[in-house]
């Protein structure tokens, strides 16, 4: 596992940077067919946190046959601990009016606990803006991998305008993993209104 994360590093230190800077010295831009970077990132290991002894322990097991799903009263699951907008680092409430100021580099920093007892892996976490006068904004994003009580943030970015000084909300889903029996924790909405 060490070299494979070793391969995606020597690809982006020795390839794409250097590709990168060739490509802007000659003068060319743009972008490839599906509108990313000339030059694409290559991460063949999707998790660094596969390389951890803890997360190979369970990768092993799980090759030798040993069993994917928690003994007789585990818990399978995961929560939204929180939502905090940055870099004000403003953390967003269900049950006030929260004013957020719009920046250029602004981003939404969602938080996701694994409260279970199973490691979990590509768990898909879905953002909206839900606003009057504009188009609804729908975001996503996948965490990878984490480990019980272990908890990941995932960035939402490059958001259009909003409509400023008009009440909206931010709607945020972890989708429920396999054998998850509490989802009330999954989701919340968060009320705000946004300002320059």
């Amino acid at each position: 596992m060490q070299r494979l994360l070793a391969s995606d590093v020597i690809y982006q230190d020795s390839f794409k940077a250097p590709s990168s800077a060739e490509l802007t010295r000659q003068g060319v831009t743009g972008t490839n067919d599906a509108g990313g970077p000339l030059v694409p990132d290559s991460n063949f290991l999707q998790s660094s946190d596969l390389v951890t002894p803890t997360a190979m322990v369970t990768v092993i097991n799980r090759i030798r046959g040993g069993t994917t799903t928690p003994s007789t009263g585990g818990l399978r699951g995961t929560n939204l601990v929180s939502v905090k907008v940055q870099p004000a680092g403003t953390e967003l409430s269900t049950s006030t009016q929260t004013t957020v100021f719009v920046r250029t580099n602004m981003s939404i920093d969602v938080t996701v606990e694994d409260s279970g007892d199973s490691q979990e892996a590509n768990i898909p976490v879905t953002l909206r803006i839900v606003q009057a006068g504009v188009p609804t904004v729908t975001k996503r994003a996948t965490i990878g991998f984490i480990n019980p009580g272990e908890q990941k943030t995932v960035s939402f970015t490059n958001f259009p305008a909003p409509n400023f000084g008009s009440p909206a909300q931010i709607k945020v889903e972890v989708q429920p993993v396999q054998g998850e029996s509490n989802t009330a924790n999954n989701s919340a909405d968060y009320p705000v209104i946004f300002s320059t």
